[in-house]
């Protein structure tokens, strides 16, 4: 049996959402082995199965037992939900403190083994936000500094995000990023230096930056995926996966996904979608070669569309099937007229509740959310004429089944009502901006999801450094402890931070892309089994249903 979605909502019509069931549904034989293969379920919804019809053998003259179970587990939401978050913790820098500008997207995960997260990143000097990057590591219940990599020689790329995994499976897990140099290290959390990639490769400043953590070969062990380069979980043995895209690595660096759903994942670079094991498997050469990636469903298949923002030509969006087919696009992203510079990561996830997924792209002046159909939803000024890279992350705060957006630009972090665009809450901000991210998870281990914002004054405003935002009285919905890289979806790495060898869908789960998930704690369960008896010929409708009881 496989989790599936929450279904949220005002069960007893009070006007607050109270709480959440989430349906398990197995089907297995007699002897207990399941035979199916299955998209999961949530409650008010069918279940699709991915083999079908099922073919279940019966021996001449015998009947066989098909059992479906449906096991549905009754959670609570608690507190009443605010929009009014304060500052739980800003972080210090006693060690080279006149590197407090930070431009990227931190990650958030257990390095140190204690059992609590930690947020990583990397900060810069002055306006050289391109290379001299220090990298840092603080808890995150307290903000207080764990280590910072100082050595001159050890600078990273204070653009790049790093990835957080356990790359032996020993545990704790390590930290993974760009060396200002070129190549990639990877480091203890400690700070403490423990491999670095033999042999280094250069990556030019605005590609390939995003290094991404999965098990390409599927041993069990992480590989690091730059683009169109791998390498092994010890940095120590480089392959090329094939030519290049168009523009060496893509602008991020490219996303992991088993596009075609045979077990084996795939890597999208751009216009390109390279087998795990190397080689071209698709590639679409009228599209551009130069943009980022994420990847959702949009239709009634099982199999993903990938959603490619190119940020120049004045933006565009695509939306593309899994063999690089274009479905939609170009669709041009509202902007300034600058003809470049607009146009960041895609966040893929159900922005309005209506159960079908949407769009979410910064550009340079606008963020928008598009509908599955290109069409635009809703946009509300920004303003990103620095980069017009930046992303945004999406999180249910309100337990409601209603996404909201999180997004900062060069002066404001804001968040966003996702059916309609309404502001929020909105505070002061200033980054000159390059691909960061405000990042959403439950940072000091209470349970509660907070905001990771960081901060540099480049050209704009004054704040430098980084800060976590909370809700007064913890009162925003549980979330996990992780978001461990830029590409981030919450199927594909384990709270441990170790990489699922084979990860569930993540199109067919949550249906999300740069999205966190709620984790609620967890209440009563019900089991329900139903037993049916199949003949040797002929076919039976399955039309069991489960209704459990009002929360």
């Amino acid at each position: 049996s496989r989790p599936a979605p929450a279904a949220v909502g005002d069960f007893n019509l009070d006007g607050l959402p109270v709480g959440v069931y989430t349906a398990v549904v197995t089907l297995q034989d007699e002897q207990g082995v399941i035979i199916s293969n299955y998209a999961p379920l949530a409650v008010g919804q069918e279940l699709r199965l991915t083999q079908s019809p099922l073919v279940q053998t019966v021996p001449p003259g015998a009947t066989a037992v098909l059992t479906t179970i449906f096991t549905t587990t009754r959670t609570i939401l608690t507190g009443t939900v605010s929009f009014a978050p304060v500052v739980k913790w800003s972080a210090a820098f006693p060690q080279a403190p006149t590197y407090d500008q930070v431009a990227m997207m931190p990650a958030v995960g257990d390095v140190t083994g204690d059992g609590r997260p930690d947020v990583v990143f990397s900060s810069y000097v002055g306006q050289n936000y391109v290379s001299d990057g220090i990298l840092r590591i603080y808890q995150g219940d307290t903000g207080a500094p764990i280590a910072s990599v100082t050595d001159p020689a050890l600078r990273v790329n204070p653009l790049s995000s790093p990835v957080l995994v356990d790359l032996d499976n020993e545990g704790p897990a390590e930290i993974v990023t760009m060396l200002s140099g070129g190549g990639l290290a990877a480091f203890s959390g400690s700070g403490q230096l423990l491999y670095s990639s033999v042999p280094t490769f250069t990556l030019a400043p605005l590609q390939g930056m995003m290094p991404v953590a999965a098990d390409l070969d599927q041993d069990g062990l992480p590989e690091i995926i730059v683009g169109r380069f791998v390498l092994n979980h010890t940095l120590s043995d480089l392959t090329v996966l094939g030519p290049a895209s168009g523009s060496e690595t893509d602008l991020l660096g490219g996303i992991v996904a088993d596009v075609n759903l045979d077990g084996a994942p795939e890597v999208i670079v751009a216009n390109t979608i390279y087998a795990g094991a190397g080689g071209i498997l698709h590639q679409n050469l009228a599209l551009p070669g130069l943009g980022s990636v994420g990847v959702g469903n949009f239709d009634a298949d099982l199999f993903p569309e990938i959603v490619l923002v190119d940020p120049f030509s004045n933006g565009r969006l695509y939306l593309l099937d899994h063999q690089m087919n274009l479905i939609w696009g170009p669709v041009a992203i509202p902007t300034s007229g600058s003809p470049f510079s607009n146009g960041g990561p895609p966040t893929i996830a159900d922005f309005d509740g209506d159960g079908r997924a949407e769009i979410g792209v910064a550009g340079d002046r606008h963020y928008v959310v598009f509908d599955g159909d290109g069409s635009i939803l809703w946009q509300q000024p920004t303003q990103d004429l620095s980069s017009g890279f930046t992303g945004s992350s999406v999180f249910d705060f309100e337990g409601d089944g209603q996404a909201e957006v999180v997004y900062a630009d060069e002066t404001a972090l804001r968040v966003y009502n996702g059916a309609d665009g309404a502001v929020l809450f909105s505070t002061p901000h200033s980054s000159i901006t390059g691909y960061e991210l405000p990042v959403i998870a439950d940072v000091d281990a209470d349970g509660a999801a907070e905001i990771v914002l960081v901060d540099n004054d480049a050209f704009f405003g004054s704040f430098t450094g980084l800060r976590v935002f909370e809700a007064d009285e913890d009162s925003w919905v549980n979330t996990r402890q992780v978001w461990h890289q830029h590409a981030y979806d919450v199927t594909s790495v384990s709270d441990d931070l170790r990489v699922v060898r084979q990860p569930m869908p993540v199109w067919l789960l949550h249906n999300t892309f740069r999205s966190q998930a709620p984790t609620p704690a967890q209440g009563d369960t019900y089991f329900v089994e139903l037993r049916h008896h199949l003949s040797p010929t002929g076919t039976l409708l399955l039309t069991d249903t489960l209704s459990p009881p009002p929360l």
